[in-house]
């Protein structure tokens, strides 16, 4: 799984989160879109999982969603928009660009959890 924030307080709780709960996976903190497009140029296996903020400074979470579903290569990636936007039109961009879902982050670390969790069980292979 791939969590790409450029809130470092966010990766660390995810961080957190995944280990607390002792879920199994295999995890990349990416601090912005540019470096998780490098991380995916080089990566072999790619991850199964991608959990994407919405609002970064530079290249945003919905112009990362578009460049990975443009991609041949990438495309069958599940790519879930995780951000703290409940903007409508964040959401039906991310639709338009085939984000595999949208979920707006619970404000408490157990919701936290439990929503990564869900998103693990929900959406990861291995």
């Amino acid at each position: 799984m791939m969590i790409v924030d450029d809130n470092p307080a966010d990766l660390y709780l995810a961080e957190e989160a995944i280990q607390s709960r002792g879920l199994p996976c295999s995890l990349h903190l990416m601090p912005s879109a540019t470096a998780a497009l490098n991380f995916l140029a080089e990566a072999d296996p790619l991850p199964d999982l991608m959990l994407v903020d919405v609002n970064m400074p530079g290249m945003n979470g919905l112009d990362l969603l578009q460049q990975v579903k443009a991609d041949p290569a990438r495309q069958h990636l599940k790519v879930v928009m995780f951000t703290t936007s409940d903007s409508e039109r964040d959401q039906q961009q991310a639709r338009v660009h085939r984000a595999d879902g949208y979920v707006v982050k619970s404000q408490s670390f157990t919701g936290f959890q439990a929503q990564l969790e869900t998103l693990l069980h929900r959406h990861a292979t291995g």
